[in-house]
């Protein structure tokens, strides 16, 4: 259901955007979010790598095992 509200909301956005002569703002506003997310996920990838490389190597020298049973 929310779903079906965000696209009402989008595409009412869009259509008077379009409608009132905003449609440069509208277009600006997308492609600078478009350019934060891919920023964002670049940067997630990196800290998920990090730490996916940590705990293979604490997987590796028998760390985790010691840390499950102390939990």
């Amino acid at each position: 259901m929310l779903n079906v509200i965000f696209v009402i909301i989008v595409v009412f956005s869009v259509l008077w955007a379009a409608w009132f002569g905003g449609m440069g703002a509208v277009t600006q506003a997308v492609l600078d979010s478009a350019k934060a997310a891919v920023e964002l996920a670049i940067k997630l990838i990196g800290v998920m790598a990090f730490v996916l490389g940590l705990m293979q190597v604490a997987q590796d020298g028998g760390i985790l095992r010691v840390i499950a049973r102390a939990v």
